[in-house]
């Protein structure tokens, strides 16, 4: 009985054994594992993997330590560069490796140019300018060497460049990051791929940007208010030991979307003798790409002027696909000055100023133009002095020049006493992409008329603020805001940011506390200091006429090899 019951449980256990055996045959039928070497084949190849990826975890090691010091480098060129040249402080630049230009580069021979050993691809310039600091601080020993990912492994490329066509990088340069312009601050290589379309294809893509896509306009954005900002702050003692100095940037939050105020631009168009003709044909192209990056809502006019100012329209134009065919069609068709057009700047200036600016718009004003005029020294003084109180904040002015000969200082002025910056390329070719960048900086205003007061909680404290309020520029959601002073001692105090949205106030308040602010560089902010107390004495110049006050300014700006504005 046993015996029987043994034979039975061993039956079927062979026969479970059979049947597993087979289903094991299928299996790795089907899955193409049907000899008994399979096994060590997948083994094998398992390991090879594994050595693969070990493999190219230190080639990525090695490709970035490679970036990193080619980031470095870049970086250190940009600061040797920005020491040779005399480019107000002020200035929004763009830099090129190239150290001559040819005298008559026309747009068709962009493509002959010789490109550089390497070209940089980069998301965005605060990107870029983070990744090249990281760099420069590795290479001086300031962090330890990092195998760490970039922030997205096709952000920044480094390589040979393969690309004919001009283009722009981001380099900054390193005499202003002190400014708070890192999202504004353009450079360039000649020979980069086509950044430059990019450039102009991600503003016609971003949101309320570009063409007629009206549905893109966000009308449900916030109307700012002190929730939606933070404050960078840095702070540094004076050199002369009587205080310290301080930057305060408000940062809009990356999540809030603001409701924009609408535009009106005006393009304003040197072609006289000083005007290389290259030069010229590369600033009638800006202007046709800029038109493409208006939005619904804004209006625009192009004036084009020499010793006479033609206008593409009697009064500005709305913004539709066929008034910005009109208009390029029109900059295209403006004719080179020659050698004997004088240039009357002053008198484009005159027919912009509106008689009253509504509370539903702003205006834009941006100047290409290398600051020359036939006007002696004291008829610029007059005639700056005279739009500037004729203008009184109505029309934000800004400058764009290239290249060699310009007056920069002058242009600098011009722009800074009427709520605008001077924007500076290094080559001709490369004014367009600093006129996009430009227009990426001002596509959304968020508020107008803006002032700073600080508010002490101590009587015996003492604050100082620049600019001052009739100086300060409009709140654009893509520019920073920044605001220096000086003050006595590390306390606490209140900064309230007022301005106007169309018909409502705004009002965004936030306490500055030192504790948390980051020690920065005395000389830098010494430098800035010295730039507003040279403003200062400009502003009593063009009143007055006192050439002590200029004197002064000299005293001011020495020590930084700055340039004067009037000579």
């Amino acid at each position: 009985m046993q015996t029987d019951l043994h034979k039975s449980l061993a039956g079927l256990v062979i026969a479970v054994a059979l049947a597993l055996h087979a289903f094991v045959i299928y299996y790795a039928h089907e899955h193409q594992l049907s000899s008994p070497t399979s096994g060590g084949k997948a083994f094998m190849e398992h390991q090879q993997m594994a050595d693969g990826e070990e493999t190219q975890t230190l080639l990525r090691q090695e490709e970035i330590r490679r970036k990193n010091e080619q980031l470095a480098t870049l970086f250190q060129e940009m600061q040797q560069s920005y020491q040779q040249e005399e480019i107000p402080l002020t200035a929004i630049s763009q830099q090129s490796s190239a150290s001559q230009e040819p005298a008559e580069l026309k747009l068709s021979d962009t493509s002959q140019v010789t490109t550089p050993d390497i070209e940089v691809l980069y998301p965005d310039n605060n990107f870029w300018m983070n990744e090249m600091i990281r760099a420069t601080e590795m290479a001086q020993g300031q962090l330890e060497p990092s195998h760490q990912e970039f922030d997205s492994a096709d952000a920044i490329k480094i390589g040979k460049a393969s690309g004919t066509k001009e283009g722009t990088a981001s380099i900054n340069r390193s005499g202003m990051l002190e400014q708070g312009y890192t999202d504004s601050l353009l450079g360039s290589k000649t020979g980069f791929s086509d950044t430059l379309d990019n450039l102009q294809a991600s503003l016609k893509r971003a949101d309320g940007v570009g063409g007629g896509n009206h549905g893109r306009i966000n009308p449900l954005g916030n109307i700012a208010n002190s929730d939606d900002f933070t404050l960078d702050i840095q702070v540094a003692p004076r050199l002369n030991g009587r205080g310290y100095l301080f930057r305060i940037e408000l940062i809009p939050k990356p999540q809030v979307r603001f409701r924009r105020i609408r535009q009106n631009y005006f393009f304003l168009v040197d072609r006289s003798h000083s005007i290389r003709y290259a030069r010229y044909q590369f600033s009638q192209k800006a202007v046709g790409q800029a038109l493409e990056t208006l939005q619904p809502g804004d209006t625009f006019n192009i004036l084009v002027f020499d010793d006479h100012v033609v206008a593409f329209a009697p009064q500005n134009v709305p913004w539709t696909p066929e008034n910005v065919a009109s208009g390029q069609a029109f900059i295209t068709q403006q004719k080179y000055g020659g050698l004997f057009a004088a240039t009357d700047l002053y008198a484009s200036l005159g027919k912009i100023v509106p008689a009253a600016v509504a509370e539903n718009e702003v205006n834009t004003a941006i100047l290409l133009s290398d600051g020359d005029t036939s006007l002696s020294s004291e008829k610029q003084r007059e005639s700056i002095e005279h739009w500037t109180r004729r203008n009184s904040g109505k029309v934000s002015l800004y400058s764009v020049a290239s290249g060699k000969g310009n007056h920069l200082a002058l242009l600098d002025l011009l722009s800074f006493f009427n709520k605008g910056s001077l924007h500076y390329a290094a080559l001709d070719r490369d004014i367009g992409s600093s006129l996009l960048q430009l227009m990426q900086m001002l596509k959304n205003p968020i508020g107008k008329e803006m002032t700073v007061k600080a508010v002490r909680e101590m009587p015996e404290l003492e604050i100082t603020l620049y600019p001052t309020n009739e100086r300060l520029p409009n709140l654009y959601e893509h520019s920073p805001f920044v605001v220096y002073g000086t003050i006595n001692r590390l306390h606490d105090f209140h900064l309230f940011f007022q301005g106007k949205y169309y018909d409502k106030t705004l009002d965004i308040k936030h306490r500055v506390s030192f504790e948390q602010a980051k020690q920065t560089d005395s000389a830098n902010l010494e430098k800035r200091l010295a730039v507003y107390q040279a403003y200062g004495c400009y502003a009593a110049y063009l009143a007055n006429g006192d050439s002590a006050y200029l004197n002064r300014a000299k005293e001011l700006l020495k020590p930084y090899k700055l340039p004067l504005a009037f000579k």
